[in-house]
């Protein structure tokens, strides 16, 4: 073997390597994930005062991301918006549609658009809104239905419903059969090289 060829079959391994190398840190979609961020309920805000005074009922959103998350339940450590959001609400044979500002890390506080006496009669209410940001999220938008747990109608301090968000998980590494698959192809082809470099 010439010096020249030895040259060439030094580079040929070493540009091999490399290619190896980074093809095995690229990282890898290894699924999907459903997560908890937040968290939509009805509650009672003021009791009622029979026979004169009406109770006042009322819904919270609360956003457990961020400084918020609740590890292991609500375990989203990247602070999430939740944007354009609106509050439909079933009641009899309607429905009324509540626009809502935007709702960062924390709860929604109590909003005077999210009070209702206790005498009115809402059968579900559903959220509906965007996530501020596309980082490890499969989609922008979300929709959150929130059922009667007992009855027809919904129960105050007994019904919620979990907001969630469609994650994608990654890694650094890629899979056994991937990397299996990729050494092969590699030492294959520097032992092709090899022998077109032997005289």
């Amino acid at each position: 073997m010439t010096q020249g060829s030895t040259r060439r079959a030094i580079r040929l391994v070493v540009q091999s390597g490399l290619i190896l190398v980074l093809l095995a840190l690229l990282p890898t979609e290894i699924g999907a994930a459903t997560m908890a961020v937040g968290v939509i309920q009805f509650n009672t805000f003021t009791p009622a005062n029979p026979p004169d005074v009406a109770g006042v009922n009322m819904f919270l959103i609360s956003n457990y991301t961020g400084v918020n998350s609740l590890h292991p339940d609500f375990p989203v450590d990247t602070a999430i918006t939740f944007q354009s959001l609106e509050l439909v609400l079933a009641i009899g044979a309607g429905t009324q549609s509540i626009p809502l500002s935007d709702i960062g890390p924390g709860d929604s506080g109590v909003l005077p658009e999210l009070q209702f006496t206790d005498t009115l009669a809402i059968s579900s209410a559903t959220l509906i809104g965007n996530f501020s940001t596309a980082a490890q999220l499969t989609a922008y938008s979300f929709s959150t239905a929130l059922m009667p747990s007992v009855g027809t109608n919904l129960v105050p301090d007994s019904d919620l419903a979990v907001i969630y968000a469609d994650t994608v998980n990654t890694s650094a590494v890629p899979e056994p059969a991937t990397l299996i698959v990729i050494s092969t192809a590699a030492i294959l082809f520097i032992n092709k090289k090899r022998q077109d470099l032997r005289p």
